[in-house]
């Protein structure tokens, strides 16, 4: 987790928000993105301008020469795939697609203010087939066409600058209500002159009626003039208002308003020779009503011609996808050229371009190019149902993945319990039909159409991304991490400039959740390994930027701690632009994420009068969730920090010296230079040599210890500690002979005169030289001597110095066949005496006496009795998660510390002591915990439950006192192996759950605060393979009654992974669990629902592929 305590020192600083001065590329009060005079419709003069002139002229000459090319390497290739995907003759179909949408688009201005379907160009078009005449008769019409005709044949059907009347529902009595005012014929008739002389104040040319209009009416409107339309349905009457700017009058009002114009409107009949003729063998003809030359920008109609209704169909549906790409190819471009303008102030040895390269346009600084598209992502609808699979996850069946629709699911049990705004959002499902309604083709599948390149188009047409937000400041989730598919220009869409202006640089916004302004949110969108991290602050000092009055937006950027680019004024075009197309362009940008590990975050800034929202580009680091494993790792890679090592070598050494002394002593007493051994002459020199040697094997001994591992090292150790025992008793020996052959000799003070009788260690002495034999061939002999099961203590005859009193009495016992690890047990450390008792069965001598093979025997300054119950059992659990018994024994022989819950020195295994209830649980439970542990093996099915490997019941009884009980568990440490930097305890409880400390585990609140304010990414599969787990844990853990168990949750921040495991599953809920039911403890299904709904809220989750 980046930057955990502290997000950001830079951000902090106030002036780091400050904006450049403005670039001289815009003036602050003028902006170049009028397309009025660009004929985007017609390709091969669109770019015929003159050289020179001024800025906006240069401007767009360069927007010209850019969606030239993007038309030529983006347009085209998609048109021509989607008509070949329908079957369609290209022809010059791809040149006449290519011109109209052009013309379309570069006409529409659709109002991006106000957002949702408001900014879909297809909202504004209409597509009219006429299966007549040629191809290149298809045409732009700027205005509106219908299929309808006058009401009678004799009223005017062309006008130039006509005056338009709307009028919603009905004009006049229907011929129901006439029957029943027939008897009233006064009164009808002064409906119907009051209607008449209102409608002749407007004084129209032409009326277009939604419903009935009464014949008296429609006599009136033939006599006076007028063009009469009727049955327009409201839907439609509301385009023609949009696009004329005409209001739609009620007949109960009939106010006075003066009428709206538009330049011309007529009636033309056309013959459709292409089509099917009828019964009677005519060709069908097709009346169409134009409306032309409307006041707004807000619609137009594409009319083509050339081909039978079938083939037109399919190019109409083409010509509705080309446009939507040439509307956004026009404010991508702009957008681009914004970006060009706000790096220009790069340093003058670089240059900044815009190149077209196989169809992508990309910003050029210098040498670099760097990309700001994406290849459209094909996929089958097939890959969208498998990816529906890998998005939704039922936890009542973790088995089941058949879903037959793409959608984000929350768990069934956690829906019930969720308050209205905490239920799934429509926008979080994913619904992606391949056409709408309106759009839908009479294309047979027997036909063979190819459909790929359609649903490449669609998919190219969307941006699957993660969202969030949480408010900084109280360190609250205001939305959590929900999928959203954002398509380009539709409802799950927002113009760039209308979610810069309305919803973060808006101050007067409330967010719904907390109440509280943008300023000092957190909001978040992840895709495909990138984040977007956006806040808001408000520009210190009273600063404001220029023309908030005119809601001027601006732009400017940049790298870290490197100097602002120059500041530019946001085009219309830019502010129109998809912000699903936004982030599709900038998330597929390489320039924004380095991966260089010096490389500091690409920084966006957007600001509105004293607002200023910032957009950080970073590269996401999602976690994969570690389980604990079946197979368990005993690895070396842990180096324990032992400072045995230094204590065993300085007292060693300490030994020697006194033995050195003790030596010299005896020399100098009896002034002589050799002494008499057994009839046999000896130098003292080579007592002295003798001495030597075995000083320095011991240091190489020290020194090869000190390289082993953390465990091993501990053995190896208590080997050597045995061995010095050893060495004392020698010297003692060695230099009791020394002492007996010349009586005149005293013992220094560090030895002991007193007589000391042959004991068991002289038996292992069988040749001639006695004590003298050399100390490898003596140390072999007792290690033998062990493995057989004699386990000689050698603390009564330790002599020299009291170098080792702390291994008097202790047990020591080689670790299988190897002498070279001794594991030894220690009176404040019950691992090790679990580790003995384990051991003793390998001893021939001891397992040939031993009565029940689950209870063990030792005596030390305590007597000790070790019982594990099940332990056939946990033998063949151990057989199948433990590479060998004896690493699960040498693992045990030490801890970290005395604490009756302390880790291994490996880190390997928990040995936590256990109430007593806890032990008599497990014994009730035992064989359902083998039967779902061997299950979860065999059948690889995740668990996170921590294997508890044994389970040790140790009685010690001290020389004087009473018995004393201790119950243990030895339970593998999740964490093993793994560099935890926070670690957290969760049980599911968020009220009052945190914990401050630095050192102690975390609790709900702690995780749900970090999750909010520095989320952990999980990736999707690796969130499934968690709930599944948990699943079938809580469903096991609920079978027995049990409950209060924890998931333990560790950061590896090295590995990228959330380690889990469930730990305290001992308890159950028995009769006196149910008595506390008073005081709010909850039974152990309630408990696993709780449990289930925190995992699945508040761990956050980032799709694999989005």
């Amino acid at each position: 987790m980046e930057n955990f305590e502290n997000y950001n020192s830079d951000e902090n600083d106030a002036y780091f928000w400050l904006p450049p001065e403005s670039e001289d590329y815009y003036d602050d009060d003028t902006e170049f993105d009028n397309d009025d005079d660009l004929n985007l419709g017609k390709p091969t003069s669109l770019f015929n301008t003159e050289n020179g002139g001024s800025r906006s002229d240069k401007f767009k000459e360069e927007k010209q020469k850019l969606l030239k090319d993007m038309m030529d390497q983006k347009l085209k290739p998609l048109v021509n795939d989607l008509l070949n995907s329908f079957g369609v003759v290209s022809d010059n179909w791809v040149d006449i697609v290519i011109s109209l949408s052009f013309e379309a688009t570069s006409f529409l201005k659709p109002n991006a203010t106000q957002g949702k379907a408001a900014m879909d160009p297809n909202r504004y078009l209409k597509v009219k087939c006429i299966a007549t005449g040629s191809r290149t008769q298809s045409q732009f019409i700027r205005g509106l066409v219908f299929n309808k005709h006058a009401t009678h044949k004799h009223m005017p059907t062309k006008y130039n600058k006509p005056r338009l009347m709307l009028i919603q529902g009905e004009l006049g009595v229907s011929s129901n209500e006439l029957s029943e005012l027939y008897s009233m014929h006064q009164e009808y008739r002064r409906v119907e002159y009051s209607i008449i002389n209102k409608i002749g104040m407007y004084e129209p040319d032409v009326i277009l009626v939604e419903k009935y209009v009464s014949r008296d009416i429609q006599e009136y409107a033939l006599r006076y003039g007028w063009t009469l339309v009727l049955d327009i349905k409201l839907h439609r009457l509301e385009r023609i208002a949009q696009c004329t700017g005409s209001s739609i009058i009620s007949p109960e009002i009939l106010e006075y308003e003066k009428l709206k114009q538009c330049d011309s409107f007529y009636f033309e009949k056309f013959l459709e020779e292409h089509a099917s003729s009828g019964d009677s063998g005519k060709a069908p003809s097709k009346t169409l009503m134009f409306i032309k030359g409307c006041s707004t920008r807000l619609g137009c109609t594409i009319l083509l011609m050339g081909s039978n209704s079938n083939e037109l169909k399919k190019v109409k549906y083409v010509v509705r996808r080309a446009v939507t790409t040439a509307y956004n190819l026009i404010l991508e471009t702009c957008f681009l050229l914004d970006q060009k303008a706000m790096l220009s102030s790069s340093p003058p040895n670089q240059v900044v371009n815009l190149i077209i390269t196989d169809g992508e346009l990309s910003v050029s600084v210098g040498q670099q190019i760097l990309p700001t598209n994406e290849e459209p992502i094909a996929e089958t609808s097939s890959s969208l149902e498998e990816e529906g699979k890998s998005l939704s996850f039922k936890p009542n069946n973790p088995e089941d993945h058949g879903l037959t629709d793409v959608q984000v699911s929350i768990d069934l049990e956690q829906r019930a319990t969720l308050s209205d705004k905490e239920k799934t959002p429509e926008k979080e499902q994913i619904h992606c039909p391949l056409l709408s309604a309106e759009e839908s083709l009479d294309v047979r599948e027997d036909e063979g159409h190819n459909m790929d390149v359609m649903i490449s188009s669609l998919h190219w047409e969307s941006i699957s991304v993660m969202m969030s937000s949480c408010n900084a400041k109280r360190g609250t989730k205001c939305e959590h991490i929900a999928l959203s598919r954002i398509k380009f220009y539709q409802d799950t869409d927002i113009p760039l400039g209308k979610f810069l202006q309305d919803n973060l640089l808006n101050q007067n916004h409330q967010c719904w959740t907390c109440g509280e302004s943008p300023e000092g949110h957190i909001f978040r969108y992840a895709h495909q390994g990138k984040l977007l991290t956006i806040q808001v602050r408000s520009l210190p000092l009273h600063k404001v930027l220029p023309g908030e009055r005119e809601r001027k937006l601006w732009m400017w950027s940049r790298n870290g701690r490197s100097e602002n680019t120059k500041r530019v004024l946001m085009s219309s075009g830019s502010r129109g632009l998809s912000f699903g197309k936004f982030l599709q362009l900038t998330f597929s940008n390489p320039s924004l994420f380095s991966t260089l590990p010096d490389s500091r975050d690409f920084l966006y800034f957007f600001g509105l009068g004293s607002v200023v929202a910032m957009f950080k580009y970073s590269t996401l680091t999602i976690y994969s969730v570690s389980l604990p494993p079946v197979k368990l790792e005993f690895s070396g890679s842990i180096k324990g920090k032992f400072k045995d090592v230094v204590d065993v070598y300085m007292k060693a050494i300490r030994m020697f010296l006194d033995v050195e002394k003790a030596l010299k002593a005896i020399q100098s007493g009896s002034n002589r230079t050799t002494v008499n051994l057994q009839g046999s002459t000896l130098a003292f020199s080579e007592v002295e040599k003798m001495l030597k040697e075995e000083r320095s094997q011991f240091e190489i001994e020290i020194e090869n210890t000190a390289k082993e591992d953390a465990v091993y090292k501990a053995l190896s150790l208590n080997r050597i500690r045995l061995e010095l025992l050893l060495v004392h008793c020698v010297w003692d020996r060695r230099l009791h002979s020394l002492m007996s052959s010349d009586c005149r000799v005293t013992y220094p003070e560090t030895i002991d005169q007193k007589h000391r009788e042959r004991d068991s260690l002289s038996a292992i002495i069988e040749n001639d030289k006695g004590w003298w034999t050399p100390f490898p061939e003596i140390r072999h002999e007792y290690m033998k001597n062990l493995q057989r099961g004699h386990l000689t203590r050698l603390g009564a005859e330790t002599v020299a110095c009291k170098l080792t009193t702390d291994e008097d009495g202790k047990l020591h016992i080689p670790l299988g066949k190897n002498d070279k690890y001794i594991v030894s047990h220690y009176e404040d450390e019950f691992s090790s005496i679990i580790a003995c008792a384990a051991l003793l069965k390998y001893l021939p001598v001891v397992s040939q006496h031993h009565e029940v093979d689950h209870s063990r025997n030792f005596s030390g300054e305590h007597k000790y009795s070790v019982i594990c119950p099940y332990a056939a059992q946990f033998l063949h659990l151990r057989d199948r998660c433990c590479l060998s018994e004896l690493d699960y024994i040498s693992s045990l022989s030490r801890c970290r510390s005395s604490d009756p819950n302390a880790k291994t020195l490996d880190d390997r295994f928990i040995v936590k002591e256990i109430r007593r209830n806890e032990y008599e649980s497990f014994l009730k439970f035992a064989p359902c915990y083998f039967d779902y542990m061997d299950q979860c093996i065999e059948k690889r099915n995740p668990t996170c439950l921590a294997k508890i490997l044994g389970v040790h019941q140790v009685m010690v009884t001290p020389r004087c006192g009473k018995e004393t009980r201790h119950d243990f568990v030895v339970m593998e440490n999740p964490f093993f192996g793994k560099n935890i930097t926070r670690q957290y305890e969760l049980k599911g409880i968020l009220h009052g759950q945190i914990n401050s400390s630095d050192n102690g585990f975390l609790r709900e609140q702690n995780f749900v605060n970090d999750m909010n304010i520095y989320p952990i990414y999980v990736s999707n599969s690796s969130k499934k393979k968690l709930q599944k787990a948990v699943w079938n844990d809580t469903t096991f853990l609920n079978s027995i009654n049990a409950m209060d168990y924890s998931l333990f949750v560790g950061m590896d921040t090295q590995g990228n992974e959330l380690v889990c495991g469930i730990i305290d599953y001992l308890t159950q809920y028995t009769w006196n669990k149910q008595l506390l039911n008073w005081f709010k403890v909850i039974s152990p299904k309630e408990y696993k629902k709780r449990f289930r709904k925190f995992i699945n809220t508040y761990v956050p989750t980032i799709l694999d592929q989005v």
